[in-house]
């Protein structure tokens, strides 16, 4: 368990200050607390949602203390937990633990501003990550979708300098999937891009293109009856997604987003790409996730967030180049232009599988 001390050694000093009369930690009753509408939010439909999924889930061990501030006729402004207050009450409990501090009445809208502007926002990384160690359902199910399709999706975000093939950071994604049902066509998906000779390049992986790889799919009738390992190796996704635009030509689809034409292209390109066509197998059915319960969390390795720099100092040597390949050889694919006859003729050439000799080409196309 990977656990770290209170450490601000690195950090500069601040000056101190008079942080005001301390507080005092009780348990209040509910039914003291008023709530001031001159600076506290209404609550609307939404947050009443809000507080009955609290009070559908309520437990002390995720409940933090409410701020409330003692006024002259013996009843308490709360400040900050309207929402849990009446989660806790909705839920049949009468008091909450609480947080008193001496703030007067013209000082207490400064101090709400002042608590909801300061919050570190957590993002759906943190979520993520937090979910698989207390073994929430949707992100055991989104890790494990995304690893039997030959990935990995990840805990934290990095910059695109740093990321890798087969590395998944749409986490919003895969879980929209996971929760709709079809975590195994997200699984499907991955492994005929994990499956293709053009496994290897990094920006098969971004969230755009695989948006609209995973959309084409769920759309297309026709998906089933495609040789997807085979068309994920012919035909460049990347590509598609990127000239998709060309399609607004056509007047009825003028008005779609660029998204929606990423889409429509794809759908296209994998109703084009029947059977009769294909030489390679096909992509059999993925194993179905096993059955997640809230009592299974999963251990995933810790990953340490590391500048370029330090990625650079850490990163292990390179593996050595198989000896089948040098620099005359990638002048030749480079001269190629990468068309299926020439990969062949070369492959005979070299005595090497067409895959080995068209993977190596898309590694040179994209050094290039």
């Amino acid at each position: 368990m990977p656990l770290r001390e209170i450490d601000i050694s690195m950090a500069t000093p601040v000056a101190s200050i008079d942080p005001g009369p301390s507080p005092e930690l009780r348990w209040v009753a509910i039914g003291s607390m008023v709530i001031d509408d001159t600076y506290q939010r209404p609550l609307g439909t939404n947050n009443w949602k809000v507080i009955r999924q609290i009070a559908m889930r309520f437990s002390w061990s995720r409940f933090t203390p409410v701020m409330i501030a003692p006024m002259e006729d013996g009843q308490y402004a709360l400040i900050d937990g309207q929402h849990r207050v009446h989660a806790a009450a909705l839920a049949g409990h009468y008091t909450v633990p609480a947080m008193i501090v001496q703030v007067p009445i013209e000082a207490q809208a400064a101090a709400f501003a002042a608590i909801n502007s300061q919050r570190t926002a957590v993002s759906l990384f943190h979520l993520f990550k937090a979910g698989l160690t207390s073994g929430a359902p949707w992100a055991c199910a989104s890790y494990r979708v995304v690893e039997a399709g030959g990935c990995r999706l990840m805990t934290y975000n990095c910059s695109a300098k740093l990321r890798k093939a087969r590395d998944i950071y749409s986490i919003g994604l895969i879980r929209n999937y996971v929760k709709a049902g079809k975590g195994e066509l997200v699984t499907r998906g991955l492994r005929a891009i994990t499956s293709s000779v053009q496994a290897d390049r990094i920006d098969l992986y971004r969230e755009t293109v695989l948006k609209a790889w995973f959309a084409a799919l769920s759309d297309n009738p026709a998906a089933d009856e495609v040789d997807l390992v085979a068309f994920v190796s012919e035909l460049d996704l990347v590509d598609i997604v990127s000239t998709a635009g060309t399609l607004r030509e056509e007047p009825s689809l003028a008005n779609l987003s660029g998204y929606r034409l990423a889409i429509e292209a794809m759908r296209r390109q994998l109703s084009a790409f029947m059977p009769s066509g294909v030489s390679q197998p096909a992509l059999p059915d993925p194993e179905p996730p096993a059955a997640i319960s809230e009592a299974v969390p999963i251990k995933v390795p810790t990953y340490v967030k590391r500048s370029a720099g330090e990625a650079a100092r850490v990163a292990p040597e390179p593996p050595a180049r198989p000896d089948h390949w040098s620099e005359a050889r990638d002048a030749e694919l480079r001269d190629s232009g990468g068309g299926f006859a020439a990969i062949s003729s070369l492959a005979d050439k070299w005595g090497l599988p067409i895959r080995t000799v068209q993977a190596r080409w898309h590694k040179v196309r994209a050094a290039a």
